[in-house]
């Protein structure tokens, strides 16, 4: 495995806090027997001096309100206590202490304060027992050696005799070293640590640059995959419009074949010599409105069929609703269908793209006449102040287009399905199951929705739902 500078920096900082850790512990261990031959040595140095003073007479204490330096066998006692103690280590104090916390004898302007506050002099006293303790009290401090011996007065105890001595050079020294080491494995462990963040923070900008350069790949790839499916739905769209115009052509072939048959059978009467002018004059004006006729019929499918630009804009859906029944008419003559308004008086305004929307008010015709092959009645309804069946539109203000037929119906089982891509029930060739699922797209792009209830046997009947708009222009 290769190593880069970072890490090896990072492994060699590890190992040596691993070297320390193992210098402090081998430190804290000698320490610690050190501490314990110290604590041997005390044990034995209280022994010693218990054996001395404890068995000499306490006789030439005078009765008085406390000892003095004065008192003979306190004198005594100290120059013996110093003589036991020269070699035990370096004495730092040497008190004589009397029963109520006062110094007598001192080697230094210590107070003993702290026996009072503590309780311990009194402790002692009461108990009339040696005490001793292997300090120290403080971090770094030097070892010491803590003794009390008691004084007594006529088989009582009067005072104490307390002594100090600083133990153990080498332990002292030890310390100062493990202190060092210790500060040298925090500070270590500081820079393993700020090394690692480093590391870590080097790891995370390399992997968000990373995962950022994939993310913008994703994106290009949703952009093109979007585009995709942009253009196909654009074919899809167009593919279900030229679907429309094919069936709206077999209608509108009869609906121009008809004055195309008026008009040559016009121009073979034209064609005798013996026409009064008037007679002429007339065939020439049947003529002429039989070609209007065709050009009105022509115009309106090849505007339908024409690609055009999305533009919205507030309309007269009426108006809508009208053009679209005209491509159908041919149709709806052509199968003798019945065709029944009831529109209202006024002109119904909506924001809406005006091809789009025809665009899905004929494939409903076509639909209505597909499921009436021979006959039927066409029911065409628009108004305002639509009740809608989905609770999200129940207090939205909407026209309605409903269109009806008394075809053979839907069967309850397909009514889910009617709106999916390509479902249909019908003959391969006569659609590819767009319509309904485009129809439905355009209704809820303008805002709106498409409702539908069927009843198999009856009929259908469709309801286009839009928002309304008070007026042109609102």
């Amino acid at each position: 495995m290769k190593l880069n500078g970072r890490r090896f920096l990072v492994l060699g900082f590890i190992l040596v806090l691993i070297l320390q850790s193992t210098v402090y512990l081998a430190i804290q261990s000698l320490i610690n027997t050190l501490a314990s031959h110290l604590s041997e040595q005390a044990e034995e140095a209280l022994r010693r001096v218990r054996q001395e003073l404890v068995h000499r007479p306490a006789s030439g204490l005078e009765e008085g309100p406390g000892l003095t330096l004065e008192d003979p066998q306190l004198k005594l006692n100290m120059e013996q206590g110093l003589e036991i103690f020269r070699d035990e280590g370096f004495m730092t104090k040497l008190w004589v202490i009397d029963k109520n916390g006062l110094i007598r004898g001192r080697r230094d302007s210590s107070r003993a304060d702290f026996l009072l506050k503590d309780g311990l002099l009194s402790s002692l006293i009461e108990k009339g027992e040696a005490f001793h303790q292997i300090g120290p009290v403080e971090a770094y401090a030097p070892r010491r050696f803590i003794m009390a011996l008691p004084v007594e007065s006529g088989n009582q105890v009067t005072g104490l005799l307390w002594g100090e001595f600083r133990l153990g050079e080498a332990i002292e020294h030890l310390i100062q070293v493990q202190g060092i080491v210790l500060r040298s494995m925090i500070v270590n462990s500081a820079l393993i640590v700020g090394a690692g963040l480093i590391m870590i923070a080097v790891q995370i900008r390399r992997r968000f640059r990373i995962i950022h350069r994939r993310l913008e790949e994703y994106i290009l790839a949703l952009e093109k995959a979007n585009e995709s499916i942009r253009v196909v739905g654009s074919e899809l769209l167009a593919s279900e419009k030229l679907a429309d115009i094919g069936r709206l052509v077999t209608g509108t072939a009869h609906e121009v074949g008809n004055p195309l048959s008026s008009i040559l059978g016009y121009m073979e009467i034209l064609k005798k010599d013996r026409l009064d002018k008037s007679t002429t004059q007339d065939l020439l004006n049947r003529v002429e409105s039989e070609i209007q006729r065709i050009h009105k019929i022509t115009s309106e499918l090849l505007d339908f069929a024409r690609p055009h630009t999305s533009h919205l804009e507030v309309l007269d859906v009426l108006t809508v609703l009208d053009k679209a029944l005209s491509l159908v008419a041919p149709q709806i003559k052509k199968q003798g269908i019945k065709v029944v308004k009831d529109l209202a008086r006024y002109p119904l305004y909506a924001r809406v793209d005006e091809h789009k929307l025809q665009q899905v008010f004929i494939n409903l015709f076509l639909n209505a006449l597909q499921a009436m092959p021979e006959k039927g009645t066409l029911t065409i309804s628009a108004f305002e102040g639509a009740r809608p069946m989905d609770r999200k539109w129940r207090d939205a203000e909407m026209l309605a287009v409903q269109i009806a037929d008394t075809g053979c119906g839907i069967p309850e089982k397909n009514l889910a399905k009617i709106f999916d891509p390509f479902f249909t029930t019908k003959e391969p060739g006569k659609g590819a199951g767009l319509g309904l699922t485009i129809s439905r797209k355009i209704i809820s792009s303008l805002g709106g929705a498409i409702e539908v209830q069927s009843e198999e046997g009856k009929g259908t009947t469709f309801t286009v739902l839009l928002p309304s708009v008070r007026k042109k222009g609102g």
